[in-house]
Parts: C-alpha cells; sequence; structure tokens
C-alpha cells in the first residue's frame, strides 16, 4: 500500500518579483536558482532513457541560455506558469539533442512524454518505512532546495540517491547500474542521506526517512 504528500514551499518572492518586473539581473539569479533543478530533471529523462542517452549538462546550459535571452517573451505571472516554461525549454533541447545524435526516425517527443510527467519541475521523492512505500510529490521551492542540496554531494552519492528516491529502484537495480555492491550503494545512501539532513531544515526531514529495503 502507498502513499503520498506534496511537500511545497513559496518561492523566493522577492527575486521572483523583481524578476517579473523585468529587472534583468533579478531574472538571471531567479534561472541560476532554478539550475540544479533543471539538472536533476534532465537526468531523471536521461536514466529513464535507455536509448540514445545524452548528457544533461549540455542540456541544462542550453535551456539556461535560451531562458535568459528569452525573458521578455515569457508572458506568465506565476512560478507554476515560469516553472511550465522552463519544462517546456528543457523537454524541446532533450528532443533536439536526440534527433542531433540520432538517424532513426523515432517520435522523441513522444519518448519524452512516455518519462512519468509530474507538471512542471516537480518529481516524486520515493521511501519507504517498513513494508509500505511513501511517495512524495516535490514541489516549488522545496524541490529547489532539494535539488541544490544534491548537488552539493559527490556524484557517486548524488546518483545512487537520485536513482533509489527519484527513479524509485531496488538498491540491488542501483547496484547494476552503477556496476558495484548492494553493500556500496547501501552506505552511500546512509552517508548521503545523513548529508542531507545536514543541509535540510526540520520540517523537510521526513523526506530523508526510509530508503533501505
Amino acid at each position: 500500500m502507498s502513499r503520498g504528500r506534496r511537500m511545497v514551499a513559496s518561492p523566493n518572492s522577492d527575486v521572483f518579483h523583481e524578476a517579473m518586473t523585468g529587472d534583468s539581473g533579478a531574472w538571471r539569479a531567479l534561472v541560476g536558482r532554478y539550475r540544479p533543478l533543471l539538472r536533476l530533471v534532465a537526468a531523471r529523462h536521461a536514466r529513464r532513457m535507455v536509448s540514445n542517452r545524452y548528457d544533461e549538462s549540455d542540456v541544462v546550459q542550453m535551456t539556461c541560455v535560451e531562458a535568459l535571452r528569452g525573458f521578455h517573451g515569457f508572458q506568465g505571472e506565476s512560478r507554476e506558469e515560469l516553472e511550465a516554461w522552463l519544462e517546456n525549454i528543457l523537454e524541446d533541447n532533450i528532443v533536439r539533442m536526440w534527433r542531433n545524435h540520432s538517424a532513426s526516425p523515432r517520435d522523441f517527443r513522444r519518448e519524452v512524454d512516455a518519462d512519468e510527467h509530474t507538471g512542471g519541475l516537480s518529481f516524486v521523492w520515493n521511501t519507504r518505512a517498513g513494508q509500505d512505500p511513501a511517495r512524495h510529490l516535490v514541489r516549488g521551492e522545496v524541490a529547489i532546495m532539494l535539488a541544490q542540496a544534491l548537488e552539493k554531494l559527490p556524484d557517486e552519492y548524488r546518483a545512487t540517491l537520485e536513482m533509489r528516491f527519484i527513479d524509485g529502484r531496488l538498491m540491488k537495480e542501483v547496484a547494476a547500474e552503477l556496476d558495484t555492491t548492494v553493500a556500496v550503494v547501501a552506505g552511500r545512501l546512509r552517508r548521503g542521506l545523513k548529508t542531507l539532513r545536514e543541509l535540510f531544515p526540520a520540517e523537510l526531514q521526513e523526506l530523508m526517512e526510509g530508503g533501505f529495503e
């Protein structure tokens, strides 16, 4: 039996509202705050699409450049509209990169859309307490904070946590993907979660609970 909960916090209102007034410096800062979250979402797409994997850092760079150049074309007024706009740019760049690196006639947009889609730049964080799995929909400022915290981890810890908690893979599946042992995966999870707990405020500690079979 699974349970779900939305993890949402208010956006950084000062930067957001200044950006919405046309302040180019605030817009640059706002896009910069979303960069780790864009990387997280791009990496999730890359791991789920077995064929034609791509370098998510290239996709994120392209997305940020386009967002900075095109901010006058953004017609929305809310954080949700901004995140949907950024997600559309990100997915367009994923599709473009796949087309540039493959002669296959597949419908790339369909493959991207077949990925688990939660709307905007949100994602699901999967945990397990005993036999009871839990799925937390993470969005808004919480998603930004979690993505920023993951960026501070060593690459092997970050990849392990993202595969386990965002992709929802079993530890043995993570071990096979990373060509290591379940014991190594378990150690990385423990150390990675310990670091994330130190970075997260008390009200968000629930995300850091569970995760082991």
